[in-house]
């Protein structure tokens, strides 16, 4: 939808922006994060990625960095939360460091609430998988993203 005052909504977007560029460098993050980029953002919540060691991790914010919380579960190797919907953050994790087997996953903003939702698609059927969208009303989730479908041969989407 596009503002009949495309400058105004510009300078909002960008001071949006702005603030979150302020409240949240890298040197914020802790020790050992190089940088980050915000994927999704709820009324109280923003789901990025922060660099680690030259290793993406899933993270999530609320506002301010001192409420940075990384969501890499033990095992993972890279981690991306693409999405935020109420207390959850939607993406993927691997495993090895060439990204293979990408696993869809769920998180409630802590690492250890992560669900491995690549578990919940047919076995043997689909490979790589990744969790794109998330919604929740409180009471239903809904998670959207794709999958690599070794019977079809193509990547097809999920819900």
């Amino acid at each position: 939808m596009r503002n009949t005052d495309g400058q105004r909504s510009y300078r909002a977007w960008a001071v949006a922006l702005l603030s979150i560029v302020l409240r949240v460098r890298p040197t914020h993050l802790g020790a050992g994060f190089a940088s980050s980029t915000v994927y999704a953002q709820t009324d109280t919540r923003q789901a990025c990625i922060a660099a680690v060691g030259g290793v993406s991790h899933a993270c999530v914010w609320s506002g301010t960095a001192a409420w940075f919380v990384d969501l890499n579960p033990v095992g993972a190797v890279r981690s991306v939360a693409y999405s935020a919907s109420g207390p959850f953050q939607a993406g993927y994790i691997t495993t090895a460091l060439n990204d293979s087997p990408a696993r869809a996953s769920l998180w409630a903003g802590v690492a250890s609430s992560w669900l491995d939702l690549s578990e919940l698609l047919p076995s043997g059927r689909f490979t790589d998988s990744v969790a794109l969208g998330v919604w929740t009303d409180g009471v239903t989730i809904r998670v959207t993203g794709s999958a690599s479908d070794a019977l079809l041969g193509h990547v097809v989407a999920i819900l």
